[in-house]
């Protein structure tokens, strides 16, 4: 399984990555470092590195927990684990970063992806509550249809 990044890299990453003007309000050389440390996991990641690319963004969060760029590296930590079939941590990874940041571009994805990865566990019954939160909470995504088709797929609760 690979994880599709398809698309997301020209929308703000490439400007990171590039050592450009954003960075978490350091001096110009630690905001260069974070976006190269940033892209060193990205480039890790779309080139289905998953054990670099997981070291990477974890680095990259710990070492610049305030940059505008957390969010999308804690998502990606996510999905490189869940593609890792990591589901436990994953899924300790993505209700850390929905409690987090819950305004996030990521969080309706990132919730979508715990309720995946509770149906992987078998936590049937959370999963159903969790793709019933996207639902709701995010009306007319992209996540929420799929949570939508994912919970038509479930047999009937008992």
């Amino acid at each position: 399984m690979r994880i599709s990044t398809a698309g997301w890299w020209s929308k703000g990453g490439a400007v990171a990555a590039t050592g450009g003007s954003v960075g978490d309000g350091a001096a110009p050389s630690q905001a260069a470092a974070a976006a190269q440390a940033y892209g060193r996991a990205f480039d890790a990641l779309k080139e289905a590195q998953y054990p670099a690319a997981i070291a990477g963004f974890a680095g990259f969060l710990r070492d610049h927990p305030q940059h505008e760029l957390a969010d999308n590296a804690q998502y990606w930590l996510g999905q490189a684990h869940y593609v890792t079939r990591l589901s436990e941590c994953h899924h300790g990874i993505q209700s850390r970063g929905r409690a987090a940041a819950p305004d996030s571009a990521k969080a309706s994805d990132a919730l979508l992806k715990v309720g995946y990865a509770q149906l992987e566990l078998r936590q049937t019954a959370d999963a159903r509550r969790t793709l019933e939160a996207v639902r709701v909470r995010f009306p007319g995504t992209d996540s929420a249809r799929a949570a939508t088709e994912r919970l038509q797929r479930l047999p009937s609760s008992p």
